[in-house]
């Protein structure tokens, strides 16, 4: 157990030093002419006024949701969900930090070259992709660490909750699967303030640009001398970069505690017959031993840390690539990414008590992963004949191009949805 939290542990810390350096060095660019800075400073002052807005008001909830767990349940389960909670605000704050200071150093690199250009902006977008993945770990190390005694396979056992002490509504669960999922809770219920909060405002805005700068001024869309056009912006990255961080850490945070919650029940519920066959097709016939719980409650942690990793490798390869077709260059980062994955998992696999079923499971993902980034590039890249075709069909007139393009927007979202089934 002491290993496995160590490494995923350590893959945290290199993933938020990564995001902390990239964050300084966006932050030391060359932010253009004094107008590009002057922008810069509004949109980057109204977001962060935004999001500490925000917070006061979903500080409210989650104090008021975590006192509740704690009285329906255990002082841990409200501590998880804080938990979960803090680094969802954490992970959505960084990430619109490091866009808004993104924006105006990624137009300036782009004067001189467009290498220069993809290195700052992908710079600015590891802030928040590292920040994501590297929180998510360090939570979950946290919870676990923090009340491994709920976790030891001797102290797992099914708990009986009566709400409010009426026999009527009663809960079973498993503490610690209790917890870890306070703690994705957390995180989820951040993501919806972030997101919806972070989206009505961001039409809001929007609106209001289009209606009064294109209708009312007849100023072009992203003018800046419209006022509005400054709050849309706001809007963008509260909402499209805030919320989004917010909302891949509850995703990311999900499918690892879903993993580990079924197998806590599965370890309970071994001796079931039918849980037992499934545990035999792990490569346990004889069920799973106090020895082997650890690595196995552990494993998605590992594999996802490894992911991490991997990502972190394929982040240095696009961030010091001298290619300046960055198209090429972001392709081949997640394809490094996603084998790099794949030969990680494949020795946790090896090492692990369990045999090579979630080495392939995994393998099929990173497979269907890759599939869809090469369809979407397929479908959208001014390279390929989808896109050649449907601009060829807009010299007909608009009614044309939109028919070809919802023609070819139907058919682009076919191939992914059958690879993923």
């Amino acid at each position: 157990m002491g290993l496995a939290i160590g490494v995923a542990a350590l893959v945290s810390v290199v993933a938020l030093v990564w995001a902390a350096y990239a964050n300084w060095y966006v932050a030391r660019r060359d932010r253009g002419t004094g107008r590009m800075q002057e922008i810069q400073d509004y949109i980057r002052s109204g977001a962060i006024t935004f999001m500490f807005e925000e917070a006061k008001h979903m500080a409210i909830a989650i104090l008021a949701i975590g006192i509740l767990l704690w009285i329906l349940f255990y002082w841990e389960v409200a501590v998880a969900f804080w938990i979960g909670s803090i680094f969802s605000m954490t992970a959505g704050f960084i990430g619109m930090n490091a866009a808004t200071l993104a924006n105006a150093p990624t137009t300036q690199a782009t004067r001189k070259s467009l290498r220069d250009g993809l290195r700052v902006a992908f710079s600015g977008g590891s802030v928040m992709g590292m920040g994501v993945a590297g929180l998510a770990i360090a939570g979950l190390v946290i919870v676990v660490a923090l009340f491994r005694r709920e976790f030891d396979p001797a102290n797992l056992q099914i708990q009986t909750k009566y709400l409010f002490g009426i026999k009527s509504a009663g809960i079973n669960f498993i503490k610690g699967a209790l917890l870890v999922s306070a703690y994705s809770a957390g995180a989820s219920l951040v993501a919806l303030f972030d997101r919806v909060g972070g989206g009505i405002y961001t039409k809001a805005a929007d609106m209001a640009a289009d209606i009064v700068g294109k209708v009312e001024a007849h100023i072009p869309e992203d003018d800046p001398r419209n006022p509005a056009t400054i709050a849309d912006n706001v809007g963008d990255n509260v909402g499209d970069v805030g919320g989004l961080g917010a909302d891949l850490l509850e995703s990311f945070i999900g499918a690892i505690i879903s993993v580990m919650v079924m197998f806590m029940y599965i370890f309970v519920g071994q001796h079931n017959p039918g849980i037992a066959d499934l545990v035999a097709k792990l490569g346990l016939p004889n069920g799973i031993e106090p020895g082997q719980y650890w690595w196995l409650l552990l494993l998605p942690l590992l594999v996802v840390a490894a992911g991490t990793f991997a990502s972190w490798l394929a982040v240095l390869y696009v961030r010091y690539s001298r290619s300046e077709d960055p198209q090429r260059t972001l392709m081949n980062g997640l394809v490094m990414a996603a084998g790099l994955t794949g030969v990680f998992t494949l020795i946790i696999c090896w090492l692990s008590p369990a045999n090579f079923n979630p080495f392939f499971e995994v393998l099929l993902g990173l497979a269907a992963g890759v599939a869809i980034g090469r369809l979407s590039e397929y479908y959208t890249s001014y390279k390929y004949k989808p896109t050649r075709e449907l601009a060829e069909m807009n010299q007909a007139g608009p009614g044309v191009g939109v028919a070809g393009g919802l023609a070819v927007g139907m058919l682009s979202t076919f191939w992914p949805v059958l690879v993923i089934a």
